[in-house]
């Protein structure tokens, strides 16, 4: 960036992203001369988009998993596109808002691909909302927010990326292992979920121990 002092574009500093919340980064990246905060957007949020791009493909017929990149591209560019409009707009309204916000930009993308491709729609699938299982919606978003603040605090960016692409939004280890931005193998990805699992089932027993001693 021209302009800008060296000391300005230092590596310390850009890791002050990875400390922001995720309504915050998406409201930092309206700015689009703020290529930090988009190389933070586009790592942490990569996984996330390529997700709700593959669930909503499936739904369409000869729908080509080749096709997934391009979409995610077409993502990044309808949130920049009239000076970041998508973004200026979004107001976040409860906990996880913006991965939401991101989700529906994502779906409505591969939709609109899907119906200028003639690719028909398979009606027989059921309806796959985020957060499609949870009976209880407050006493899971209170779960969830448990969850995102154990894999927030001892995991790695990646494998929380793992989780919630299996746990959330339904992927298999073979269809995670295929993002190649991971840099994963089938067997890594097992391997990383049966760590995750473990780390959630210990820290959540912690957290009871301490509730009721």
């Amino acid at each position: 960036m021209p302009g800008i002092p060296a000391v300005l574009r230092s590596a310390a500093l850009e890791l002050d992203y990875r400390d922001l919340a995720a309504e915050e980064l998406l409201r930092t990246c309206a700015d689009l001369r703020d290529r930090s905060a988009w190389d933070e957007l586009i790592h942490r949020f990569h996984g996330l988009i390529y997700g709700a791009v593959l669930r909503t493909g499936r739904r369409y017929e000869r729908f080509p998993r080749d096709l997934c990149d391009d979409l995610v591209q077409e993502t990044y560019v309808r949130l920049a596109a009239h000076g970041a409009k998508a973004l200026r707009d979004f107001v976040p309204r409860q906990p996880g808002s913006a991965f939401r916000y991101l989700q529906v930009i994502a779906i409505r993308v591969t939709q609109d691909a899907c119906k200028k491709k003639d690719f028909q729609r398979i009606e027989e699938l059921p309806a796959d909302p985020p957060d499609r299982f949870a009976s209880d919606q407050t006493e899971w978003l209170a779960l969830k927010a448990q969850i995102d603040d154990i894999l927030r605090r001892h995991a790695t960016l990646r494998d929380c990326q793992i989780f919630r692409l299996h746990y959330l939004h339904g992927m298999t280890a073979k269809e995670i292992a295929g993002i190649g931005a991971l840099e994963l193998t089938v067997k890594g990805v097992e391997s990383a979920l049966l760590r995750l699992t473990r780390l959630i089932q210990e820290n959540l027993g912690e957290g009871k121990r301490e509730s009721s001693g």
